[in-house]
């Protein structure tokens, strides 16, 4: 994984999802979070959930090294996991050292853990949608690196 564009990413990551709050689902051909912030962003931020993913107490020792790696639920089982994380803050948004799996700890200590490592399609995208001002966009590209795209006047 770049090291660059993973200090990028974790900037960008850190200033949308650390202290916004789990609002929603999107259904489609991929499942959408929805994330409310109370923060300068306008627009909906989001994180597709194009990979495996779960909700775990700690994190496991070590991290899954893939898809296979993460538990096979059911979409009745990930939409009833999801909607128990509604109106969770996010406390704390972490990268993962290997492979870039997305990690939220969230304010009643779970964990959400979305894998980052797939070497046919991207595991997960996050950005704001609905601001044409803002091209704010993280995407774990095939392989498991990271691409960056920036808003304006980022520092």
């Amino acid at each position: 994984m770049n090291a660059k564009n993973k200090k990028l990413a974790l900037r960008l990551l850190k200033r949308l999802f650390e202290g916004s709050q789990i609002e929603g689902v999107l259904f489609g051909t991929v499942k959408q979070l929805l994330i409310k912030q109370g923060g300068s962003y306008r627009g909906q931020i989001y994180l597709n959930l194009a990979s495996s993913w779960m909700v775990v107490d700690a994190l496991p020792d070590p991290l899954p090294s893939g898809e296979d790696d993460f538990p096979d639920l059911s979409e009745e089982e990930e939409l009833s996991v999801i909607c128990s994380l509604r109106h969770q803050t996010i406390s704390k948004l972490e990268l993962g050292n290997n492979h870039p799996h997305l990690i939220l700890t969230l304010e009643n200590g779970a964990i959400f853990l979305l894998n980052g490592i797939h070497y046919g399609y991207e595991c997960w995208q996050a950005g704001v949608s609905g601001n044409s001002g803002e091209n704010s966009l993280v995407v774990a590209t095939p392989g498991g690196d990271l691409a960056v795209w920036l808003p304006r006047g980022f520092e």
